[in-house]
């Protein structure tokens, strides 16, 4: 039997990588509607405060470790067969199983500095966070051990289990009185199943003790992540969050949290899913020759940009509107207007995504580091001048400067390191184009007023996009190719429905 090619193992694990994500995100709207409506804008504003606190000392826990898997698990593979990486599974746990104890002494002994800062009695909620917070690193650590393999069928069914048990288990605990408590431990209880099946696989597959990767060059590459990820979620988001609950109130920062977090859900649905097979996939091409890595940027353009658009697009015309009918209520109302400035404003970022990827791929984390370490000045910077005096439209200016200049100076940086780099501007703005008639729903806006609604102004929409894409011929030669040297399933389908080509 013949070894299956790099873009058949990838194409064959993305359905599975897109089905579990699009489980995970129906199930985490679901779970954030009967979160919201159970605490109101003011225990839900703490709840947000108190995730954005975890969300920031979760990275130190992790020490990087999954990224490191995803990076040095495909070249051990290579190595060895298949097989080897035992010893890399060990140290990661062993690592974090550390990281893990020490931080949960240093946040009992500060607990009185969280209810200090935000004026709010948070110190209980935060150290449970703590203490359950072992469980959401694991998982994302063993997570990332099935992906470096592809195995995305297994993480898909492990995804689908953990995302229904979080769901009941939140509905039962706010349904008993639980409260803030009810939903820490809730999501701690669904992410239990799949860091415990993902673990008990990973084992399995990466049994053989091969040469371990050189301390210095592991932490070399992992740690910083760490630094790294506590930059980018200052941009992101999380400071925008801490420093309105801090200067404002939690209400202001529950708003903010709900404007932030459905653009940020549907946009980075795709790549969210893909990104660690693409690593995997970069990290292993790159392994075996080196110049592919360019030929994989262009490629991840394509597929980001073939999404991107139109989600952005719809966002913009009706997030005000999807907010209205998920979170019905005057007190949520105003984050409307700022649900659909962040559709548009999040669409930006995706210009820098596969950049930032090859540096990784490249090991030169530390180039990430410094543009990290530049966008966070220029956001805390902005944040403090603007959020005391302005709130939430404060929070909205530091985030959108902050994206707007990052993949141009990424774009810099990747020429410098490696070079002449392959953007397709010319699909990304053909891709744009052929979203465009989107607009003409936008005077059906104020019919979207139920959750039926919604779902037909969903349906028209992907109508509309697929027929332009049809119509304006988006899919050149190079990606109906692609698609049909794919394992995608209904891949004839894909190519008569997209292209009007037979497979």
């Amino acid at each position: 039997m013949t070894q299956p090619t790099l873009l058949g193992r990838v194409s064959g694990a993305v359905p599975w990588a897109l089905v579990a994500r699009a489980v995970r995100l129906a199930s985490a709207i679901v779970t954030s509607v009967v979160i919201v409506r159970s605490l109101g804008i003011h225990d839900y504003g703490l709840l947000a405060l108190v995730r954005v606190t975890m969300a920031f000392l979760a990275l130190p826990v992790g020490v990087g470790m999954g990224q490191a898997l995803l990076r040095f698990l495909p070249e051990l593979a290579v190595r060895s067969g298949g097989r080897g990486g035992r010893r890399l599974l060990v140290t990661g746990l062993v690592v974090q199983l550390s990281a893990w104890a020490a931080l949960s002494l240093a946040v009992f002994l500060a607990r009185d500095a969280f209810d200090a800062f935000f004026k709010a009695d948070l110190a209980g909620y935060v150290l449970l966070a703590t203490l359950l917070l072992l469980v959401g690193s694991l998982r994302g650590f063993f997570d990332s051990a099935l992906t470096a393999s592809y195995d995305m069928r297994r993480l898909a069914l492990l995804g689908t289990i953990g995302s229904i048990v979080q769901l009941a288990a939140t509905w039962s605990f706010l349904a008993g009185g639980a409260g803030i408590a009810g939903v820490l431990i809730a999501t701690a209880v669904g992410e239990l199943v799949p860091t415990l099946g993902a673990m008990r696989r990973a084992f399995a597959v990466f049994r053989e003790p091969v040469e371990a990767i050189a301390p210095r060059r592991l932490f070399g590459y992992s740690l910083p992540f760490v630094f790294l990820s506590v930059l980018n979620m200052i941009t992101w988001k999380q400071s925008e969050t801490i420093f309105l609950g801090h200067f404002h109130s939690a209400e202001l920062a529950g708003l903010f949290d709900l404007a932030y977090k459905l653009p940020q859900q549907l946009l980075e649905f795709v790549p969210d899913a893909i990104w660690p097979l693409v690593l995997a996939a970069m990290s292993e091409s790159y392994t075996k020759n080196r110049e592919g890595l360019r030929r994989l940027v262009d490629l991840y353009y394509r597929l980001l940009f073939l999404i991107v658009p139109p989600l952005s697009l719809f966002g913009i015309v009706f997030g005000d509107r999807i907010l209205a009918v998920l979170y019905p209520g005057a007190e949520w109302a105003p984050a409307g207007i700022y649900c659909q400035i962040l559709f548009g404003v999040f669409s930006l970022s995706f210009f820098g995504t596969p950049l930032s990827m090859a540096i990784y791929v490249l090991e030169k984390s530390w180039a990430n580091f410094l543009l990290a370490l530049l966008f966070a000045a220029i956001n805390l910077g902005l944040d403090l001048v603007l959020i005391p005096r302005f709130g939430l439209v404060g929070a909205i200016i530091p985030v959108t400067i902050a994206i707007g200049i990052s993949p141009i100076a990424r774009w810099f940086a990747v020429r410098a390191l490696m070079g002449s780099v392959s953007i397709p501007w010319r699909f990304i703005g053909r891709a744009y184009l052929v979203s465009l008639p989107l607009v003409a729903l936008a005077p059906f806006r104020d019919r979207v007023d139920s959750v039926p609604a919604l779902f037909g102004a969903g349906v028209a929409a992907a109508a509309i996009v697929f027929a332009s894409i049809r119509v304006f011929g988006l899919l050149s030669a190079t990606e109906r190719d692609l698609i049909a040297r794919s394992k995608l399933p209904l891949k004839g389908a894909l190519l008569r429905v997209f292209a009007g080509s037979p497979a």
